[in-house]
């Protein structure tokens, strides 16, 4: 039988190296498994650091797109040849 521990808060947040408040407020906004024991929030070690680590890939993939957004959006409107570039036109005024 394979049987869980669950862990108080603060034991939680100094496992991971996060603050307490920061973990609370994550669970209780629903973003980390956790139970509620009354006043007391428990948590499962491996699920909350499997939901921590889920988002942080998400985040990571959304920053990525966003760069590639940008580059392609800066390489649209670039200049395509030194001609074009007004800094590089010669002539008068």
């Amino acid at each position: 039988m394979n049987r869980t521990t669950y862990i108080s808060l603060n034991v939680l947040a100094k496992r991971l190296g996060l603050p307490a408040a920061w973990l609370k407020a994550e669970a209780n906004g629903g973003r980390i498994p956790h139970l509620s024991a009354g006043r007391r929030l428990l948590f499962d070690f491996d699920q909350v650091r499997e939901a921590i680590d889920a988002r942080m890939r998400a985040s990571a993939t959304e920053a990525k797109e966003g760069v590639d957004k940008l580059t392609r959006s800066s390489h649209e409107s670039a200049p395509s040849s030194p001609e074009d570039h007004p800094d590089t036109r010669l002539g008068g005024d």
